[in-house]
């Protein structure tokens, strides 16, 4: 058992078919498993959860993503107390819409 929660979130760019790491987001959170109800997928409720994160994370740092490539893979990891990878929980894919400020005229 982990004396902590941390979760690394991996966001990986989709050029052509082809995944770009770009960066990662640690997060010291057990939430989404406060959710999950017996017997439920782990990836049930992580997935959503990956996704949100992931989303305020890029809506956050417009200067990681551009409006003509919006597709992202994301892929939650558990971390154990050294902050090495242990488990892979899931994986999402993510499209980032532009904003109407970001929207051409």
């Amino acid at each position: 058992m982990y004396r902590h929660d941390w979760h690394r979130l991996e966001f990986f760019r989709v050029v052509r078919g082809r995944r770009q790491l770009v960066t990662h987001q640690d997060v010291n959170d057990h939430g989404f498993y406060l959710w999950r109800k017996r017997g439920q997928p782990l990836a049930d409720v992580a997935g959503p959860y990956a996704r949100e994160v992931a989303t305020e994370f890029l809506v956050l740092r417009p200067h990681l993503h551009d409006s003509g490539n919006p597709r992202w893979r994301i892929v939650l990891w558990r971390l154990d107390d050294d902050r090495n990878a242990v488990i892979r929980v899931c994986e999402v894919e993510l499209t980032l819409r532009p904003t109407p400020a970001e929207a051409p005229v």
